[in-house]
C-alpha cells in the first residue's frame, strides 16, 4: 500500500467534510455550542471488550437512555481520520500523549460534531436539513476512495429521503438507506450497500442484481471499518449535555488506549464497564469475522513485506495476504504465520489481559457484565441492565419495553443463535489447552483450569 495514496484519501476525506461542515456552521451556527469543547465532559462510561464480545449491542441499548449521548458509532475512524493511528502503526497502543495539539484539537471538533442524544429529532423543523448534512459527513468515512460532490449527495439523499417517507408510515434507517444507495449508485458505483449493517436478504431483494462481495471495500486504505453504521436522526448534544449527562464510548482499540481516553476528557469521571464473553463463543465470532466481508482494520504493506500467512485465511483469499481484521494487539508479529483460531484466540488473551492490567493499575470503578446475562433471556438483561444503571446513575425504568424484549441485532455475521461455536469444535477446543487462555478464562469467570464451562 502507498503511504502518499492513504495521505491522499485522508485529505480528501477532511476536505470533503470541512466542506460540510462550513455549510451547517453558517446555517445552524456552532455544531455543540460556543465554548464546548472535551475538557466540558463531565461523565465518562467507557465500554471495554475483547472484539466480537457484544460491545455493539451493550451501546446500541444504552444509546437509547434520554440520559446518555454518543458518537454515532465508534471512535477509530475520528483518531484515523485526525492522524493519531495508521496502518504503518506497530499496534493499536496508543500512548496518552499521542497527538500534536493541533490533531487533538481536530479530534475534538470530529467527536463534538458527532456526539447526538437519543431524543427524536423530527419535530425540530430543521431535522431533514441537519440530517442530510449529517449522511454527508459520514459518507467519506466509509468510501475514502469516492471523490464525492456536497450538492450531488445532497440531491441524491434529499430524493431518497422524500421518497422514503412518502412511501413508509414512519422512518425506518434501513428502509432508507437502501433508497439513498440506490440513489448514490447511480453517480458513484463503487458504492456498495452489502458493506452496510443491512440483512443481506433486504439488500439481496432491494439490488437482485448485485453480487454479495468479497474483500474489504477498497484495496487501499480504510477509515472506518464495515459494516458501515446506518445514521438515525438524532439530537446533537450541545454544552449542557456534556457537563450533565454521560458520554458513552465504544470502541474495542480503546482496551490499548485508555490513558489517551482519560488525556482526552481531563476533567471527566471515567467508569467502565467491561464486558465479558465465553471464550470459545467469542473467538469463533472472531473467525466469522475474518472470513466475513467486513471487519477490515488494517493493510499490512507497510508493515509486513511478504505478508500475512494465516492458515485458514491468507490462504484463501487473495486479500488474506494484507489485510488484517479487528484488533492489532501488541506481539501480533508471532501469529503473522499461524492458524486463524489461534490468532483470534490470542485477539481474545490481549485485549482481557490488558483491561484487568489497566483497571488493577488505575482502580478506576469498573462494573464487570456478561454477554450472556444481556441475551440470555429477559429476566437475566434486565438484572444486568439494572446494575449497569446503577452504576452509572441512570434510570432504567428510561428502557422501553420493545427494546427490551427483542433487543437489535447489530453487526452480525450470521444470526444469533446459541452454541454456535460448536461448528468449530474440532478447531477450538484444543485451545482451551493453552495456560494463558486458561487464566483470563478464569479470572473472567468462564472455568477454572480443565474445568471449562462449554455454554
Amino acid at each position: 500500500m502507498s503511504g502518499r495514496r492513504a495521505a491522499s484519501l485522508l485529505a480528501r476525506a477532511r476536505e470533503f467534510r470541512e466542506e460540510v461542515r462550513q455549510r451547517m456552521q453558517r446555517r445552524d451556527g456552532p455544531l455543540a455550542g460556543p465554548a464546548a469543547s472535551l475538557s466540558d465532559v463531565r461523565k465518562v462510561a467507557l465500554i471495554l471488550s475483547a472484539p466480537r464480545s457484544g460491545s455493539s449491542l451493550l451501546q446500541s441499548l444504552l444509546k437509547t437512555l434520554p440520559e446518555v449521548y454518543s458518537l454515532s458509532g465508534e471512535c477509530v475512524p475520528f483518531y484515523k481520520l485526525n492522524g493519531l493511528a495508521s496502518d504503518a502503526d506497530a499496534s493499536d497502543v496508543l500512548p496518552a500523549s499521542a497527538g500534536s495539539r493541533s490533531q487533538r484539537l481536530a479530534l475534538g471538533r470530529d467527536f463534538l460534531g458527532d456526539f447526538s442524544m437519543p431524543e427524536d429529532a423530527t419535530s425540530d423543523p430543521l431535522w431533514k436539513e441537519r440530517y442530510l448534512d449529517d449522511i454527508a459527513l459520514r459518507l467519506p468515512l466509509q468510501w475514502p476512495q469516492v471523490p464525492f460532490s456536497y450538492s450531488a449527495v445532497r440531491k441524491a439523499a434529499g430524493d431518497a429521503l422524500a421518497a422514503h417517507l412518502a412511501a413508509a408510515p414512519r422512518f425506518c434507517k434501513e428502509g432508507f438507506y437502501l433508497e439513498l444507495l440506490a440513489r448514490l449508485r447511480q453517480r458513484y458505483p463503487a458504492i456498495d450497500p452489502y458493506y452496510y449493517d443491512i440483512p443481506a436478504r433486504l439488500v439481496a431483494a432491494r439490488f437482485p442484481r448485485l453480487r454479495i462481495p468479497a474483500g474489504p471495500p477498497n484495496d487501499t486504505f480504510l477509515i472506518e471499518e464495515p459494516p458501515f453504521i446506518l445514521l438515525e436522526p438524532r439530537r446533537r448534544a450541545g454544552a449542557a449535555a456534556l457537563r450533565s449527562q454521560t458520554l458513552l464510548l465504544k470502541s474495542t482499540v480503546n482496551c490499548y488506549r485508555l490513558g489517551l481516553i482519560r488525556s482526552l476528557f481531563p476533567n471527566a469521571k471515567v467508569r467502565v464497564l467491561y464486558l465479558t464473553r465465553h471464550p470459545l463463543a467469542s473467538i469463533n465470532g472472531l473467525c466469522d469475522g475474518w472470513l466475513h466481508r467486513g471487519f477490515f482494520s488494517r493493510n499490512m504493506r507497510a508493515r509486513l513485506r511478504r505478508g500475512l500467512a494465516i492458515a485458514g485465511y491468507s490462504d484463501q483469499h487473495p486479500w488474506g495476504k494484507w489485510w488484517w481484521n479487528f484488533d492489532l494487539p501488541p506481539g501480533w508479529e508471532e501469529f503473522a504465520a499461524s492458524r486463524l483460531e489461534s490468532v483470534c484466540a490470542f485477539q481474545w488473551m490481549s485485549a482481557n489481559r490488558q483491561v484487568q492490567k489497566v483497571l488493577r493499575a488505575t482502580a478506576l470503578p469498573a462494573l464487570r457484565i456478561r454477554f450472556e446475562d444481556i441475551t440470555g433471556g429477559l429476566a437475566s438483561r434486565k438484572k444486568s441492565l439494572m446494575s449497569i444503571c446503577r452504576f452509572l446513575d441512570l434510570d432504567f425504568t428510561d428502557f422501553r419495553g420493545p427494546l427490551l424484549k427483542t433487543p437489535p441485532v447489530v453487526q452480525a455475521t450470521d444470526p444469533p443463535g446459541p452454541r454456535r461455536w460448536m461448528r468449530r469444535k474440532e478447531a477450538l477446543l484444543p485451545l482451551l489447552r493453552d495456560r494463558g487462555l486458561q487464566e483470563i478464562s478464569s479470572a473472567t469467570g468462564y472455568g477454572e483450569p480443565g474445568r471449562f464451562i462449554l455454554q
